[in-house]
């Protein structure tokens, strides 16, 4: 009984060395195997098979086959250099040319060929140095502009209210002429613009001040014009201007049919006195007041003989300005 189990576990013991045995051994060849080829057949590198670098080829092999032409306008000249080189152009001839225009300096405003041009060998690139502004004052807007827009510059026009110039005369231009041009150039334009009524424009406030449809003064039939009734206080009327208004003509008389009695009378925008009229029964005088800039436009009527007050008008009433600042006006 014992020698049985004896030899039963030597039978065991046996048949696991066995298997533990079989992966080393296989192992052991494929490692047996791999010295013997590194001994039999050791790396080598044949010289005449290497692979040598040289400083010729390295440039040679960053050449590459020559592209069309490129667009390089509004570039650096030395940018515009360097995308020419990449374009695989370095052996074209370049020749730069140096013209005034507008704007930054250095800059290519123009090239030959142009954008797309294959085999090319004569590249020329235009490049800007700086351009004094010329003397335009005086010239009609049109020729100015086209001008300026030669030379590179983005022409900005600002139209100014000028009775005494023909319209679209350039009164002034910035930069001033000699001054060297940025991108954007100003020019300011005359325009003889136009007229609004003032009894056709919306009071903001008044007392004793209102419209009529009829006046006569010193004699003379006036049409719908602004009248006051000053008294033992002074009548006012006041207007919304918002800045769109150049100025305010009138002529300023009192009613032959009212009080026989004085009236001093004052235009005044934003608190400050812009014109000053004295006026009695007949007697008219005609006023001008500077409006540019002006917010809230306000008229004022005394009188020293309240028991002959009279009654003031201002016939004619008219605010000047450009049209699309008349219209603003008259749309409040």
């Amino acid at each position: 009984m014992d020698g049985g189990s004896d030899g039963h576990g030597r039978a065991l013991w046996a048949d696991w060395l066995i298997r533990l045995r079989r992966p080393a051994i296989a192992l052991g060849l494929l490692l047996l195997g791999a010295g013997s080829t590194y001994l039999l057949v050791p790396p080598t590198i044949v010289a005449d098979q290497a692979v040598q670098v040289k400083p010729a080829d390295l440039i040679e092999s960053v050449e590459r086959e020559a592209q069309p032409m490129p667009s390089v306008l509004g570039l650096n000249r030395d940018v515009a250099q360097t995308v020419l080189t990449d374009a695989g152009l370095a052996g074209a001839n370049v020749a730069f040319v140096d013209s005034p225009a507008a704007g930054p300096v250095g800059m290519v405003i123009s090239q030959k060929p142009a954008a797309g041009t294959a085999s090319v060998d004569q590249i020329e690139l235009t490049v800007s140095v700086p351009a004094p502004t010329p003397d335009v004052l005086g010239r009609p807007m049109q020729d100015v502009r086209s001008q300026l827009e030669q030379l590179g510059a983005v022409v900005e026009i600002v139209p100014q209210f000028t009775p005494s110039v023909p319209k679209n005369q350039v009164v002034d231009v910035n930069p001033k002429p000699g001054e060297i041009m940025p991108t954007v150039v100003s020019l300011v334009v005359g325009d003889p613009g136009d007229a609004l009524t003032l009894a056709s424009v919306n009071e903001v406030d008044r007392d004793d001040c209102g419209t009529v449809d009829s006046a006569t003064v010193n004699a003379n039939s006036i049409g719908k014009s602004v009248e006051c009734k000053p008294g033992s206080s002074a009548s006012y009327v006041e207007y919304s201007l918002s800045r769109q208004s150049a100025a305010m003509e009138a002529t300023v008389g009192t009613d032959d049919r009212g009080g026989s009695g004085p009236a001093h009378v004052v235009v005044l925008g934003d608190g400050r006195e812009l014109a000053v009229a004295d006026v009695w029964l007949g007697q008219s005088v005609p006023i001008r007041a500077d409006l540019n800039g002006v917010v809230r436009l306000r008229i004022e009527a005394t009188t020293t003989d309240s028991k002959q007050a009279p009654t003031v008008v201002l016939g004619d009433a008219r605010l000047l300005g450009l049209r699309e600042g008349l219209d603003a006006i008259a749309a409040q």
